[in-house]
């Protein structure tokens, strides 16, 4: 007789008591442990997944819901930013399984009395589908687990960030390919800091990469200019 396969999946409570499962983390038992089958990303608020060749089944994910203060003009929000002076800036990750299933990846850039603190989301949380129009979220408050001060940043630096940013904004949310992971990672390399992981993508990889473990909530947003 075989033993049986136990699996460990991450996925919604919902109030009837239902649970809709997110992401396989792993099997064991049977003939053996089973490896996670991430698929083309994984889901929650903030969203997990990333860039990856990875080519899985993607039943049983869904869209991450979207954020809960949406940035509609991503242009005019960091407007405040003089991008010809340095700045600073810290990343955050908030590691799956912590303030949320999926976890978060984001960043705060700080310039004198100017603060913005924000992460990348899918605009809606279409449930059956794995990609779909991105935005910007203020992440004012967002909890997280590690964080790391990577200090000051020139002023190319700080232009090339903005432009990331701004380039995303336009562009869609992709669970295995675009999220907010890989926003940060792209973040983390104008600085010099290279994601060496392969496949997906997840806010693990970027609290990994970072270290710095330290509870607690992100700065607000704080803009200076209308």
């Amino acid at each position: 007789m075989n033993a049986p396969v136990i699996c460990t999946y991450i996925g919604w409570w919902y109030d009837d008591g239902t649970f809709e499962p997110i992401m396989l983390l792993g099997c064991s038992g049977g003939d053996g442990d089973i490896s996670p089958n991430y698929g083309d990303g994984v889901g929650g608020h903030g969203g997990g997944g990333g860039g990856g060749g990875n080519n899985g089944d993607n039943s049983g994910l869904t869209m991450p819901p979207p954020p809960k203060i949406p940035i509609a003009d991503m242009q005019k929000f960091l407007s405040c930013f003089n991008i010809q002076q340095s700045a600073n800036l810290t990343i955050y990750a908030a590691q799956m399984g912590s303030s949320s299933l999926a976890g978060h990846a984001f960043i705060t850039i700080t310039q004198g009395n100017n603060t913005m603190t924000f992460g990348f989301y899918p605009k809606n949380g279409y449930a059956q589908q794995l990609i779909g129009p991105g935005i910007f979220g203020d992440d004012s408050g967002h909890p997280y687990t590690n964080a790391w001060d990577a200090g000051s940043i020139t002023p190319t630096q700080l232009q090339q960030i903005i432009a990331t940013a701004l380039a995303y904004s336009n562009s869609n949310y992709n669970l295995g390919f675009s999220n907010c992971s890989d926003f940060v990672l792209s973040v983390l390399n104008l600085i010099g800091l290279t994601n060496n992981t392969a496949g997906v993508n997840t806010p693990d990889d970027v609290a990994t990469l970072i270290g710095h473990f330290a509870n607690g909530t992100a700065s607000s947003t704080h803009r200076t200019c209308n």
